[in-house]
This record gives C-alpha cells, sequence and structure tokens, in this order.
C-alpha cells in the first residue's frame, strides 16, 4: 500500500522542470531567430513564462505554480506550431530557406516533445493524487 508520503508532492520534480525551462529558454530564442515568431502572442507568452521561471525557480516548487507554467506552457507550444512558429524569416536563397526548415522541424519536434514529458508527468501526478491510500 502507498503512503501519502510516497506519493509526489509536485506534478514534475522541481529540477527536472528547471531542466525543461531552461531547455525552453533556448530553443526558443532559436525559434526567434529562424522565424515571425516574436509576433506570436502565444510565443511571446511562453517566452515571458520562462523568463519569469529562470529568474525564480524557486516559484516552480509549488504545485499550482507548476501546474499554471505546464498549462500556459501546453497552450503556447500547440498554438505555435500549429500557426508554424509566424513563418519562417526571409532567406537570401531557396538553399537556405530548406535549411531553416529543416531546423524548425526539428526545433517543433523537440518543443513537442517536451509538452509530451509535462503531459506524462501531470498525468501520472494526477493518477498518484487519486489513487487511495
Amino acid at each position: 500500500m502507498e503512503s501519502a508520503r510516497s506519493r509526489p508532492a509536485t506534478p514534475i520534480p522541481p529540477l527536472d522542470l528547471v531542466r525543461h525551462v531552461k531547455e525552453l529558454r533556448a530553443l526558443l530564442d532559436e525559434v526567434f531567430g529562424l522565424t515571425e515568431a516574436s509576433g506570436l502572442w502565444a510565443v511571446r507568452t511562453l517566452s515571458h513564462h520562462v523568463d519569469l521561471a529562470l529568474g525564480s525557480p524557486t516559484a516552480l516548487v509549488s504545485p499550482q505554480n507548476q501546474l499554471d507554467f505546464v498549462d500556459e506552457a501546453l497552450d503556447a507550444i500547440w498554438e505555435a506550431a500549429e500557426l508554424s512558429f509566424g513563418g519562417l524569416r526571409p532567406a537570401a536563397s531557396r538553399e537556405e530557406a530548406g535549411r531553416r526548415q529543416q531546423r524548425l522541424d526539428a526545433l517543433r519536434g523537440r518543443l513537442e516533445g517536451i509538452a509530451d514529458q509535462l503531459c506524462e508527468h501531470l498525468e501520472a501526478w494526477h493518477r498518484h493524487r487519486s489513487e487511495r491510500p
């Protein structure tokens, strides 16, 4: 039988979430360099939340703060991916545009991978919380 103590206190171990946040910052910086994503509300919002989390990582210890952050992040990632991150910036050649598109596709895949991992953490946490001792 599982005790209440063995149940996770937060949806995501705080150090894991900080690692995801740092990776999101790096990915967003690269997306901003390739695309017009800075014009998308979802991406600006995600960038803002990432910066807040990096500025105060201890805020990510609270379960509610984690839930809020993850909810915002998931919405923004999926919306931005659906909108192709606002489109690629103009390129000097077709070859360069092709390289940029390939890189953007790889970034999209990684961002969606992070979103999937965050969802898995949330689902597991909710399952643990709903189990009866």
